[in-house]
C-alpha cells in the first residue's frame, strides 16, 4: 500500500514539474521589445508623477532630480518622461548593448520642448576622468547656434561630428532619429532626412568607449552637469546592428510592440460547377384519330446566383456569381391530344478551393530577444522545479527505507 501511495505521489509531482516547465517555455519565446535589435525601449507609460521608468529590454533606469512621468503630455500610451531642465535626467548602468562599434545603429525618439532658452540633450554617454572629455557619444541641441548635433569622441579623438540647423518650437512633438549605415550617417526630423554638415566623417570608425565604462543618460550631457533637457520624451528606442531608415519615412503612429508570431493570409478561389438537367414528361390522352400537328416551342432561361462564403482563419472575401443560361427547344408533332408536363431540375455544385499562406517569426529571433525580466521568471520557476524534485526524491528514499525495514 505504501509503495502504491509513493508511486502516485511521485507521478503527481512529475506532472506538476512538467506543467511548470511548459509554462516557462512561452516566456522564453516572448519579449516586450519590438525585435531583437532593440537594446532599450522606453514607452514612458505609468501613473502621473511616478519615478519608475520601465525599459522593455529589462534594463533598470534611475531617476535624478525631479524626472518623472507626466500623464498630461504624451505622444502615445499613458504618459511621457518629464524633465524640467534643472537637474532632471534618468540613467542606466554601463552596458555593452549600447556599444555600437563600427556597426549600424539607430536611435530614435519623440521629444517635445518646453523651453529652448538653453541647450538640451536627448541621449549621451560620456567619460571625463576629471580631465575633460575622454569618451563621448551624444545627441543634443545647441541653443547658442541653433544646431542639432551628433558627436562622438573615442580616447579624446573625434570619431564623428555632424549637425543640421534647426530651431524647434515649444510644445510641439518632434520625431528625431540618428542612423548609421556603414560609413554613412543620417539624421531625420519627423521622417525627413536633413542636410548635414560633416565636421568629422564617421567613416568606418569604432565608436566604443575606451576608458571607464560610461553610463547611458537621457536628459543630460552624460556625466557633465549641464545641457539638461527642458521638456518631454516619449517612445525612446536604441537599436543596435540595424539601420532602420536610410531615406525619408513616415514617423511611427503608435508605440513599438512585439511582433505577432504568425500572420495567416487566406486567398479563397471558388469554382462553381452548374449542372442543368431538364426533364420532359408527356402524358397523351387519345379520344379519336385526328391528324393533329402541334409545334410547341419552349424557351426557358435560368439564372442562378449562389453566394459562397467558405469558413477559414484569416481575412477573406469570396464572391461567386455564376450565370447559367440555357435555352432548350422542344419541337414535336404528335398525332394525339396530349398534355405535356415539364420538370426541370437545375443542380449547382460550387467547389471552393482555399489557399492559405502563413508567415512565421523564426524561433531563433524570438529567443534572442529574451529580456532580463523573462530570465528572472524562468529562474524562479526553475527553483520551484528544483524544490519539487527534492521533495519527490525524499519521498522515494523514505519509501525505500521503510520497505527495507519491513
Amino acid at each position: 500500500m505504501k509503495r502504491r501511495y509513493t508511486a502516485i505521489v511521485c507521478s503527481l509531482l512529475l506532472c506538476l514539474i512538467l506543467g511548470v516547465v511548459l509554462l516557462a517555455i512561452p516566456r522564453l519565446a516572448i519579449a516586450a521589445v519590438d525585435d531583437s535589435y532593440s537594446k532599450s525601449l522606453l514607452h514612458f507609460n505609468g501613473s502621473d508623477a511616478s519615478t519608475t521608468f520601465t525599459d522593455e529590454s529589462g534594463k533598470s533606469w534611475t531617476a535624478s532630480g525631479n524626472a518623472q512621468l507626466d500623464t498630461a503630455q504624451k505622444k502615445f500610451g499613458t504618459a511621457s518622461g518629464l524633465f524640467d531642465g534643472t537637474g532632471d535626467y534618468i540613467q542606466t548602468a554601463y552596458t555593452t548593448d549600447h556599444n555600437t562599434g563600427a556597426g549600424d545603429f539607430t536611435i530614435d525618439s519623440w521629444v517635445r520642448f518646453n523651453s529652448v532658452a538653453a541647450s538640451s540633450t536627448l541621449f549621451a554617454r560620456r567619460t571625463s576622468e576629471g580631465v575633460g572629455q575622454k569618451d563621448l557619444f551624444v545627441i543634443y541641441w545647441s541653443q547658442s547656434n541653433s544646431r542639432m548635433y551628433f558627436t562622438v569622441k573615442v580616447n579624446t579623438a573625434d570619431a564623428a561630428n555632424y549637425y543640421f540647423s534647426w530651431t524647434p518650437s515649444t510644445n510641439t512633438w518632434y520625431h528625431l532619429a540618428v542612423v548609421r549605415s556603414g560609413s554613412t550617417l543620417y539624421m531625420f526630423l519627423d521622417g525627413t532626412a536633413q542636410s548635414l554638415t560633416e565636421v568629422i566623417a564617421i567613416s568606418t570608425n569604432n565608436l566604443d568607449p575606451t576608458f571607464a565604462n560610461p553610463v547611458s543618460v537621457i536628459g543630460r550631457y552624460g556625466d557633465y552637469d549641464g545641457f539638461y533637457l527642458n521638456g518631454w520624451v516619449d517612445e525612446f528606442r536604441f537599436s543596435k546592428g540595424i539601420a532602420r531608415w536610410t531615406s525619408n519615412f513616415s514617423p511611427p503612429s503608435s508605440e513599438y510592440t512585439a511582433p505577432a508570431t504568425d500572420t495567416p493570409t487566406n486567398t479563397p478561389t471558388n469554382t462553381a460547377t452548374n449542372t442543368h438537367t431538364p426533364t420532359y414528361t408527356s402524358t397523351p390522352t387519345d379520344t379519336s384519330t385526328p391528324t393533329n400537328t402541334a409545334s410547341p416551342t419552349s424557351t426557358a432561361t435560368y439564372t442562378s446566383t449562389p453566394t459562397d462564403t467558405p469558413t477559414s482563419t484569416g481575412t477573406q472575401t469570396a464572391t461567386d456569381t455564376p450565370t447559367n443560361t440555357s435555352t432548350p427547344t422542344d419541337t414535336s408533332t404528335p398525332t394525339d391530344t396530349g398534355t405535356p408536363t415539364k420538370t426541370q431540375t437545375p443542380t449547382n455544385t460550387p467547389t471552393p478551393t482555399e489557399t492559405s499562406s502563413v508567415t512565421e517569426t523564426p524561433l531563433y529571433e524570438l529567443v534572442s530577444s529574451v529580456t532580463y525580466g523573462d530570465t528572472a521568471i524562468v529562474v524562479s520557476m526553475s527553483i520551484l522545479c528544483l524544490g519539487l524534485i527534492v521533495v519527490g526524491m525524499y519521498l522515494v528514499i523514505k519509501s525505500t527505507i521503510e520497505r527495507r525495514r519491513s
